[in-house]
């Protein structure tokens, strides 16, 4: 078997025992049937069988040492494509969000209650609050100069999820009354909670239009 040390001299004998004992190891050190190694400063002698033992257990660390540095490489290898992935998110975020931003439509999300959780800068000027910030503070069901739309819009999301041209006035933040169209959807949050969507576009000028068709109509058929 392959030795893991060879000792030339054993350690201190003192007493009887001790003396046997040495003499024991000697033996099978001089028969080529032991090793001798040192471990925590001590010389042990082991027998051939015992060795191979050792050997295995060695054998064992040096594949767990091997084990662990695999290990680690694996981890900062999924630390390093997870920085990458959040980098990706962010800036996909930062597109939608610019997107969101700079559509001159306003676009809405609301609560069934109304409470607004996000709007975009278009919606802040189409009803003439100074920005954001101050539109968000805001209920949307609190701009519907006839509450009935409201209710008529929210009963038709019930039925059908998504509603497309549907005209109501709003009241601006100064007190003006302005048409507008909306395109609105229902959808659920990942709480489960039933949220509405929406694009808002001023169509105050075509209903103005509209209304002053209908006028010279009424006028010739008179």
């Amino acid at each position: 078997p392959t030795r893991i040390a060879r000792l030339a001299h054993g350690p201190e004998i003192d007493g009887p025992r001790e003396q046997r004992r040495a003499r024991h190891e000697q033996a099978l050190l001089e028969r080529d049937s032991a090793v001798a190694v040192r471990a925590a400063g001590r010389q042990i002698t082991i027998s051939a069988d015992k060795q191979q033992i050792v050997e295995l257990l060695f054998s064992s660390f040096e594949d767990l040492c091997r084990m662990n540095n695999r290990l680690e490489e694996s981890q900062r290898a999924v630390e390093e494509y997870t920085r990458n992935l959040e980098g990706m998110v962010r800036a996909r975020t930062q597109e939608l969000r610019s997107l969101f931003d700079g559509i001159p439509i306003g676009l809405v999300r609301t609560t069934k209650t109304g409470r607004i959780l996000d709007a975009n800068p278009a919606l802040a000027q189409l009803m003439n609050f100074p920005d954001r910030e101050s539109l968000l503070r805001t209920n949307l069901a609190a701009f519907y100069v006839d509450p009935e739309d409201r209710a008529r819009l929210t009963n038709l999301l019930e039925n059908q999820q998504v509603v497309h041209g549907f005209e109501t006035q709003f009241r601006r933040s100064d007190g003006s009354v302005v048409w507008v169209g909306m395109t609105t959807r229902a959808i659920q949050s990942g709480e489960g909670e039933t949220l509405y969507e929406g694009a808002i576009q001023d169509i105050d000028e075509q209903k103005r239009a509209e209304q002053e068709l209908e006028r010279h109509r009424q006028l010739v058929f008179q």
